[in-house]
């Protein structure tokens, strides 16, 4: 992760509850607690561009997109806030589940240029890499305890 260097990542899943969506715990956050308090605090979740976009998109998507285009009030308060916790910049990746789950998988850096397709696709690969590991991980535990219950 150093040739990106990475100030924060997450994995998350999605998933919609009425119209929605609903972040569930994810063991791969590692994100610090104030942000995840704040976002919550002010359901920017449901106003993020970039978790609607990872539960409807495909492939690799860069958060600067975003940026350079028109957003309401409350999506550019919610950039705004996360730029003063440290998130910038993002590169996220999609991975919809047979149950209609959504993993993401998002790394924040200032150095990441969108632009530069072998990095993006280094990106997706590690992207992948990691939340096959975090799935086959649930899947296991699930076995262990007799459940088919989706993470």
């Amino acid at each position: 992760m150093r040739r990106f260097d990475v100030t924060h990542f997450a994995t998350a899943a999605l998933r919609m509850k009425g119209h929605e969506l609903e972040l569930l715990p994810d063991p791969g956050t590692h994100m610090p607690a104030a942000w995840l308090q704040r976002y919550a605090e002010r359901n920017f979740l449901q106003r993020d561009p970039v978790a609607w976009w990872n539960f409807r998109g495909s492939g690799a998507l860069h958060s600067d997109h975003y940026l350079k285009t028109p957003l309401d009030s409350e999506q550019k308060a919610m950039f705004g806030e996360a730029a003063e916790h440290g998130f910038r910049s993002c590169v996220t990746v999609p991975a919809p589940q047979p149950d209609g789950r959504v993993r993401s998988f998002c790394l924040w850096t200032d150095r990441i240029d969108a632009k530069d397709t072998e990095t993006m696709v280094a990106i997706r690969l590690v992207a992948s890499a990691w939340l096959d590991s975090i799935e086959q991980k649930a899947m296991r535990g699930r076995a262990a305890n007799g459940s088919h219950a989706h993470a």
